[in-house]
This record gives structure tokens, sequence and C-alpha cells, in this order.
């Protein structure tokens, strides 16, 4: 679309959101509704009223009876800050900048919490607790967001008869519960408050076939049933407070988690298992004017999280701000959405950057960095058992298939995958003949809302941070002689092409543009060079003005043969003074070979006393993450498992 055109008729679109006004259907209510959201942790569709024959949910199940049972609801992201970031604003990460988990990028005073515009139309707005969102000054705006946000937040301190926005969040289906502690704490924490009726035997659970199917594999699965029956349990506590307070049929409730399953291949992965999500939502007879769902169905209605700020605002009456790339999708005058969109960007020592697009039934999934796998080194993750034994069965040539291609240490450049007739998504529909059409499609829809959405993640995190002086990067991002990303995108497109490209990614080397040659680095990453005389070409990037530049090319020097000066580029890395550059020259370092990684243990070993004064705080704990993870690594051992959240 030319982007002309675009911000015309999206201007127009934003003046029509804002101008909502529903009033006359306000009229026929008796009340404003109350609106209670419950949200859980890391869960994808594993409950009896999406046909899991497993799963022991009579709670949710029971809402689903009474309300609306969505099958095409998907977060934005695969991982919660960002995800949480998308559901908090209506907006997509990549607009903010905001997509890189446990970051904190600065915000104009233009961009607001969608409560914020609640709370002016008289509700009472509160958070029960959990925020993660990925902004600078993240403690000052979730004050100005929320009435409370904390541990005790609840709707019974509102004023009488002020309508509420409450959010209740339960952590205990949460990855370090499911996967991430270890099996005692597990036991400790989750099983001892079940029934031996309600615990989920190992023999019972269907394993995916992206795993192996093993005694020990199912064991470490069957935890995660445990963990949603636990947090079924508590739903139903808080839907009886509920109704103890005479509130039941007085609040629209809306339930889903933050995104998919904390599981290997469903957390922060791109897939559809990443991003899909249950959705309910109970509309009290009352309300079935203002929102049209009947108790007791389906529908296959596309809902992404960018949307549901907006729903609820379109559905209280409430100002729908301009600036919100979400749509409402229920309630007066909603619209109905084709496809949704997803970004996966940088988590924790992982840089995965992919973008999604699914119309519900097929997921297409553009991978920009096809030479970095699926299963990339993480700490946090990496300390689960499971993947242990993933792992292990990987190094003694066991695994299968889809398991094998998902422990691999690439990936294909683009998937496109049949929900339909592949909810595991393992079938890569695009390396076939017969959907050239729907893929063509898809790389399009892909391609148009990127530079739709002026997506800020085709920077280097660094760039994010610095480039636009006294602008933030939602500021900047519009102009296109600060941020080209016309010129950016048709060198970062070029990843995983082929050798056809080589010319020009190895010309994108020599441009003025820093993300340019960033580009062209991550493209050569991906070649299979043979005999050509690339490093001509690419050692020159060693002495690149861009520090995020010399440590890729210092990797990649590496990865082919020894090189004290792409050594010491690293070792500087280690030395620098904000987070964001230290563990850019330490992904690069964890992704070394052993030998190579036991050389620089020493400096990396340094850099533990130094994260304290490091700047970036917010990261300060996967700069240690990251340590802990090369060190295991060089050894020889797995991370141990981390009894914490």
């Amino acid at each position: 679309m030319n982007r002309r055109l675009f911000l015309k008729t999206t201007g127009s679109f934003a003046v029509s959101l804002a101008a909502l006004n529903t009033s006359s259907v306000f009229a026929e209510a008796t009340s404003k509704p109350n609106i209670l959201w419950i949200t859980i942790e890391d869960t994808s569709l594993f409950f009896g009223c999406y046909g899991d024959e497993v799963a022991k949910t009579p709670n949710v199940d029971n809402l689903a009876e009474e309300g609306t049972l969505f099958t095409n609801a998907f977060a934005n992201s695969p991982v919660c800050s960002p995800a949480r970031t998308a559901l908090i604003t209506g907006m997509h990460v990549g607009q903010l900048g905001g997509g890189n988990h446990r970051s904190a990028v600065e915000i104009p005073d233009s961009v607001k919490g969608f409560p914020v515009y609640l709370r002016k139309n008289g509700y009472y707005c509160t958070n029960n607790k959990k925020t993660d969102y990925n902004f600078k000054d993240a403690w000052h705006w979730k004050n100005r967001t929320w009435d409370e946000s904390s541990g005790k937040a609840t709707w019974r301190n509102r004023k009488p008869g002020q309508p509420f926005f409450h959010v209740k969040n339960f952590m205990d289906s949460h990855q370090s519960r499911v996967s991430v502690n270890s099996y005692e704490r597990f036991k400790k924490n989750i099983q001892s408050q079940l029934s031996p009726e309600e615990i989920t035997k190992p023999e019972e659970v269907k394993v995916p076939p992206f795993y192996h199917d093993t005694p020990e594999v199912r064991k470490a699965y069957a935890r995660m049933y445990d963990c949603i029956t636990l947090v079924d349990r508590q739903i139903g506590e808080l839907l009886d407070k509920l109704k103890e307070d005479g509130l039941y049929e007085d609040t629209i409730i809306f339930f889903f988690a933050d995104h998919g399953e904390g599981m290997p291949r469903f957390k922060t992965n791109p897939l559809g298992l990443g991003l899909r999500v249950p959705l309910i939502v109970r509309v009290p007879e009352k309300y079935r004017n203002l929102v049209k769902l009947k108790p007791g169905t389906k529908t296959d209605k596309l809902v992404s999280f960018v949307d549901l700020g907006p729903t609820v605002l379109n559905i209280t009456g409430s100002k729908i701000p301009g600036n919100m790339s979400g749509a409402p999708v229920l309630g007066p005058k909603k619209i109905d959405k084709e496809f949704i969109f997803g970004s996966t960007n940088i988590v924790g020592t992982a840089e995965q950057h992919s973008r999604t697009v699914s119309d519900g039934r097929y997921t297409y999934v553009r991978n920009y960095m096809p030479h970095l796998g699926y299963a990339q080194p993480q700490r946090y993750c990496d300390g689960a058992e499971i993947m242990h034994l993933l792992r292990d069965y990987h190094k003694q040539g066991e695994l299968k298939e889809a398991a094998e291609r998902y422990m691999s240490s690439g990936r294909a450049p683009e998937a496109l995958y049949d929900h339909k007739f592949d909810p595991w998504n393992v079938h890569n529909l695009a390396e076939k003949t017969g959907y050239e059409t729907i893929l063509e499609k898809m790389r399009s829809i892909n391609q148009n809302k990127i530079l739709e959405i002026r997506d800020l993640h085709f920077l280097h995190p660094w760039e994010i941070q610095t480039r636009g002086g006294k602008f933030t990067p939602f500021e900047f991002k519009d102009h296109s002689r600060v941020y080209p990303l016309e010129k950016i995108m048709r060198v970062a497109e070029l990843s995983g092409k082929g050798r056809e490209v080589l010319p020009k990614q190895l010309k994108a080397l020599k441009d003025d543009e820093p993300a340019v040659r960033y580009w062209g680095l991550i493209g050569l990453e991906s070649q299979d060079w043979g005999k050509d005389k690339v490093f001509a070409e690419i050692e020159p990037m060693l002495e690149d003005p861009a520090p995020y530049i010399r440590y890729e090319a210092a990797k990649l020097t590496l990865n082919k043969k020894d090189s004290k000066k792409a050594k010491d580029i690293l070792i500087s890395g280690l030395h620098e003074e904000h987070c964001i550059l230290v563990l850019s020259a330490m992904r690069n370092i964890r992704l070394l070979d052993r030998e190579k990684v036991k050389e620089l243990l020493p400096e990396v070993r340094k850099l533990k006393k130094r994260i304290s004064e490091l700047k970036g705080q917010r990261l300060s704990g996967t700069v240690g993450s990251i340590i802990t993870s090369t060190e295991a690594f060089a050894a020889g051992k797995h991370p141990s498992p981390v009894d914490s959240f």
C-alpha cells in the first residue's frame, strides 16, 4: 500500500474510532457494565471446553457454557512483557519499540494505558497485580494508569454504585511452575494443593510430536495440567466472590491467558502455538444489547491483544484514542478482522526476530534470522527438566522429524501452517507446492503491516535507545530521514533468500545507514559462502562505528576462523556501560563453539562484579542469566533449575 494513501485511510479510521458514540445503546441499559478480566499465565488451549480430554477444568468449562468461547484469539507476542505492553496500550509493540523482553523504552505522554480513558468515564480501575510493561518509567506509568495496582487491589474499594474494571492475574500456570522450578518445588507448591483425583498421571497425557515420547517427558509434560487445574480452582473462588457481592449478573467477564504455554516450542516462539490463547467472554443478559454474544456459543472471530483495550472502551462508551492500532471487535460499531499480526524479538539470550500473520486457519511466519534455531540457549528455559531431556535426546540422535527440527541450529526463512489439519504446527506448507497463492498473500500482508506500523524492531536495541535524541522511538519512527525503514527492509527481506542475493548483502555492508549494514551481516550468517572471498568484505566490519555491528562481525569471523582481533572486540563489549551493549556482546559470545567460549570465560566472569553498576538495570537480571548459561555451556553441563518466579 502506498504510504501516503495508508496514512490518509488510517487517519480517517482513527478519527472514526475516537468518535464512537454508544450513548444510544447505553440508554437501553440500566447501568454501565462492570468489566472483569481474569488473566492467567503462559497457557494455550488445554481446557475441557476446548476439547482437551485430559484437562480437569470445571470452572473455566462452566464459564464457557455461560459465555462464548473464541477459537481464534491471539496474543501479539509469545512472551509476557511485550504481550502485556501491547495489551495495555492497544498498540503493536513495534510502534513503541517495546518488543524486546524486559526492555525499558521511553514513550511519550500521548501514549496512555487504556484504563486511563475508562477512569475518565467514571470507572474504578484496579489491577491485581502483574504489570510487566516495557516502559522506562514503568512505575510512574503504572500509577497513572490504575486507581490501584497491587496484590491487594479489588473492586470492593470503589465508591457506592461506581462501575469497575478489574484485572485479576493468576500466577500458578506460569512457566516457572510448569517446567522451570525443580520437581520437588513443584510438588510442594502445586501438587500439594490438589487431591489425588485432580493430579494428572503421566500415562494420561498426549505428547506433542515435537517432543520425544518417553516416561520422563510424560512426567514433565503432566506438570502443565496440574498447574492449570490449580488455577481453574482459583478462578472458581474468584467468581464465587463476585457472586457473593451480588455483581455476577452486572459484570462482563473476559477470561484469557497472556500468551501460549510455558513449555518448549510454545512460549517465546512465533508459531501459532506461542500466540494462540484461550478466550471466553461471558455477557450477562442485561448487557446483551451492548455485546451480542449468546451463552454456550463458539465463534471463530479473530481477536488479538491490541483489540481488547479498544473493545472494553467501546462496550463501556469510553473514548477510543486515535493512536491505538487495535479495533473494537465486540459491542457497538464492532469491526471484523481479516488477520492478526504478531512479533517475536529478543527474549533473554535468544534473538528470534520473527513476524507472524494468521487468518485463524493459516499461520504464516517470516523468520528474519533463519541461522538461529527455535531452541536457542536461554538460561531460564534451559533450567527446566524437559529441556535437559530434549537436549540430551538431540545429542544422542534419538529425536525424529518435528522434534529434531525444533532442536536444530537453524530454521526455515518462511513457514506456513494449516491449523485445521495441523494444530501442532509441524508441517511447513511453505516448502510444498499448491500453497503459492496463500503464501504470497500472507507474505504481502506481513510486509505491508511492518511498513504500516513503522516497526521499530528492525533497528538494533541500541539504535532504539539512542537514535532519536530528544524524541522517543514512537515519535521518531515516522520520520523517514531518521528511520529509513523501507531501505532497511529491502535488505532485511534478503535474509534466507540464498546465494543469488549474496552480492546485494555484501553491497549493504558499505551503506551509510548502520541498520542496513547490520542486516547485511545478519543475512550473511545464513549463507553458504563456499569458496567465496567473503572475509575481504566482512573484516572491515570489525572496525565499524556501531559497536553492535562490531560484535556481530566478530562472532561471524570466529565461527569461520580464529582471530585475536575478533575476540578482543567481544571482550571490549563486556566493558561497556549499558546493559544493551553488554548483552549484545554476550549473546554473540554464547553462540560461539565451546572451545572459544572457554577462552573468553575469564573475561565473562569478570563481568559478574559489574552487573550492579551497569545502566539499564531492568536488563541486569538477563545479564546475570546469560553469564550463568555461558558458564554451564563451557563446562558441558545443563543449567540447574530456577527455584523462583
